[in-house]
């Protein structure tokens, strides 16, 4: 019973929604084009160490699939594992998404765990094993992007953020209708990754060139620095 003079208290508890995972908020598209340039690393690395394999570019691998149905049978085995690793990779990230929110670090170390085991791996000479670490590695970070970095787009294949570039960039020279300022915006979103990704592959070429597969170490340092920061 309630006091003469006293109002009841409302019940304000503040409900607090699960937080989505997040990369560092501030400079998406700086993160954005330093994973994408990680991929670009990764898949350089990749296609030079394991005999042409692409661990990123899952496309590729479908052409490279078909090609080498007519030639080395070894090859062919590495590149049909590559693409359930990166399936398992995707299907490990959005599980862990949908289980428990605000895993951005989560996730980042997922990948440099993987990453390391391709180092590893390489360094070994299981081609085998390290093309089923990198492709995981790059469908984790492939989920990642889309989960968490929806600002930055694809960090990890670049043939759609291309064809976008292009249309933006049609669209902000007043070629097709289209608000020439948002093209403009828009257009700066599509091409850090793009950038980001070609940097990665020119210095993961020149990595390989001096330190093999322990150039996989620089992308690792970056990740861990990534996930430190992640929200």
């Amino acid at each position: 019973m309630d006091r003469p003079g006293l109002k009841p208290v409302k019940d304000e508890t503040v409900r607090v929604a699960p937080r989505a995972a997040r990369l560092p908020s501030a400079a998406p598209l700086l993160v954005g084009a330093v994973l994408a340039a990680i991929a670009g690393w990764v898949d350089t690395l990749g296609f030079l160490g394991l005999q042409g394999v692409f661990t990123a570019h899952v496309t590729g691998n479908f052409v490279l699939l078909g090609t080498g149905l007519a030639g080395d049978a070894g090859a062919v085995a590495v590149k049909l594992l590559v693409l359930p690793a990166f399936v398992a990779g995707v299907a490990c990230a959005a599980g862990t998404h949908a289980i428990r929110r605000g895993t951005a670090s989560l996730l980042l170390l997922f990948e440099v765990a993987a990453l390391v085991g391709f180092l590893l791996a390489g360094v070994r000479a299981s081609p085998w094993l390290a093309a089923c670490a990198g492709a995981f590695a790059m469908g984790v970070q492939n989920a990642q992007s889309r989960l968490s970095l929806s600002s930055a787009g694809a960090t990890t294949a670049m043939t759609g953020n291309v064809t976008q570039l292009v249309l933006e960039g049609m669209g902000a020279a007043g070629l097709l209708a289209a608000d020439r300022r948002q093209a403009r915006q828009r257009m700066a979103s599509t091409l850090a990754p793009v950038a980001g990704f070609a940097m990665g592959c020119a210095g993961g070429g020149l990595a390989w060139l001096a330190c093999s597969f322990w150039a996989l170490l620089v992308p690792i340092a970056v990740l861990c620095a990534l996930a430190c920061c992640a929200d």
